[in-house]
């Protein structure tokens, strides 16, 4: 006889290939397995989010660099401001906007300057 404590199961989707307890609702762009495990939809998005991750690790790290440096060389922000007139966007058409490019690294200065 089986115990009433005895839990069943997870049903183990040979889709996903994996028994994973995710909690909370699918991420935009994924879906539910009957395992209960998260499938990304299709390989664009993976590649999206692994973009976006890579772009907050380095934006991370370059920050705290920045920070590091302009503490033993504080001309450096004003170096890095100048220097922004050569900054341009790679994009082409109409979604190439270089001054939108430019404020981003402004704003970015400007954060590193309130911290001085």
């Amino acid at each position: 006889m089986r115990s009433p404590f005895h839990a069943p199961s997870q049903p183990d989707d040979t889709a996903c290939g994996t028994r994973s307890l995710v909690i909370g609702e699918p991420r935009k762009g994924e879906r539910r397995c009957a395992g209960m495990s998260i499938q990304p939809s299709d390989p664009a998005s993976d590649q999206a989010i692994e973009a976006r991750r890579r772009e907050m690790a380095i934006e991370h790290l370059l920050f705290g660099t920045i920070r590091f440096v302009a503490k033993r060389h504080p001309d450096l922000l004003d170096e890095l401001d100048g220097s922004l007139d050569h900054l341009w966007d790679k994009a082409q058409g109409d979604d190439q906007d270089d001054e939108a490019v430019r404020e981003v690294a402004r704003r970015f200065l400007k954060s590193l300057r309130a911290e001085r």
